[in-house]
């Protein structure tokens, strides 16, 4: 690494340990946990199911992204197989159609799906039982989207933000300027509240690791810090934040108003980056670990971790296995405490993944280069 670099990583570990003394303690593994091999099941589906990624699970309905229009497939799960019973969501811009669609969640609490587009300033909820709401857009509800929409164009994902309620949601980030490459001095919060209507309003507590320490703008900062995954433990005011590009990260805390408490940080390799030589974007050290995959149930928190030990070692791969380089074949699973408690080997490397309510399977895509095609597979998990 260059003078620049190493510099950088001085100071970000003197970050890590600023947000250690004031936010929260660190919670490592103290015992090795045994690797426990899996084996996959491919699910049958038939040709009308063309979706392949997938993106949500609730009971025995699984939903699909595909690259068509519609771009989102609801399947019911029966054994090993995989029927489509509805297709929704077409690019375009009627009243309910989306131009980018990749905001996808769930929230078992409010019982309902939240699907939407934070570009296009449009988020709709489709009510619970998703079986009878979803083929039909009657009983669909336009949500404004919340204040600070800039955030959005940079937080980007399924796993962004999570619905609190109808009008609040938790988002990764805040405000940046609004114009870009502004000056912006408020807090570098890691979290904010957002209120239908109103202004963001940062969540105390949890700053970014390298906050204050390295002279980078805050816009630059939220960009590779809302490139996170925010998981919540369903049904308790818990949630964890995981690096999801580069970095190991993984941070447990709970929610009281617009304070964040009871942080426990649990892995805390956060990402190495410098501003770029037009002030306006970053560079990543590659010598550094990529992210991780991440899901969570009411139980436990699943890493899908990289084969490789650098982003260089990965971007510099032709494949993995003979399966695309950015297939991963590692499960770690942590309970809402913070404890490592199994570590899984799958028998083919897979991309993305859900896991059942109730930690039974795990259902993933893979990509058949033999094939050429993806498939939906599955991996049965040991019971208790």
């Amino acid at each position: 690494m260059n003078n620049k670099i190493q510099t950088l990583t001085v100071l970000f570990l003197a970050g890590a340990l600023f947000l250690v003394s004031c936010s929260g303690k660190v919670n490592r593994p103290t015992t090795e946990i045994e690797e426990v091999p899996l084996k996959h099941t491919a699910l049958w589906q038939d040709t009308s199911v063309l979706g392949y990624i997938p993106v949500a699970i609730w009971e025995d309905t699984l939903f699909l992204r595909a690259n068509t229009t519609p771009v989102y497939e609801m399947c019911q799960l029966s054994g090993d197989t995989i029927t489509k019973t509805a297709a929704f969501i077409r690019i375009g811009d009627g009243p309910y159609d989306l131009s980018d669609p990749y905001v996808f969640f769930i929230s078992k609490e409010n019982r309902k799906l939240y699907v939407g587009d934070w570009r296009s300033r449009k988020l709709i909820g489709i009510p619970f039982p998703l079986s009878s709401h979803v083929p039909v857009t009657d009983s669909w509800e336009r949500i404004s989207c919340p204040h600070g929409e800039r955030n959005f164009l940079l937080a980007y994902g399924d796993e962004v933000s999570y619905a609190l309620s109808d009008s609040t949601f938790l988002i990764l980030g805040g405000e940046i300027p609004k114009t870009w490459g502004g000056t912006y001095e408020g807090p570098e919060n890691f979290l904010s509240l957002a209120h239908i209507g109103e202004e963001l309003m940062p969540v105390g507590g949890l700053a970014y690791p390298d906050s204050g320490k390295v002279n980078i703008p805050v816009m630059l900062k939220r960009l590779v810090y809302n490139d996170t995954s925010l998981l919540k433990q369903p049904g308790n005011n818990r949630f964890a934040l995981v690096g999801r590009n580069m970095g190991n990260y993984l941070i447990l805390f709970s929610l009281s108003g617009r304070q964040a408490e009871d942080i426990r940080i649990i892995r805390d390799e956060y990402p190495r980056y410098e501003m770029d030589d037009t002030g306006f974007d970053i560079r990543y050290d590659h010598q550094q670990k990529n992210g991780y995959a991440a899901q969570a149930t009411s139980r436990y928190i699943y890493l899908l971790e990289s084969p490789f030990s650098t982003v260089a070692e990965q971007l510099q791969a032709k494949d993995y296995k003979g399966y695309p380089a950015d297939s991963r074949d590692k499960l770690l699973v942590y309970d809402w405490e913070g404890n490592l408690v199994a570590s899984y080997k799958l028998d083919i490397p897979v991309t993305a993944f859900l896991v059942a309510d109730d930690d039974s399977a795990i259902y993933a895509s893979v990509a058949n280069l033999e094939k050429g095609q993806d498939e939906i597979i599955k991996f049965q998990l040991q019971e208790d």
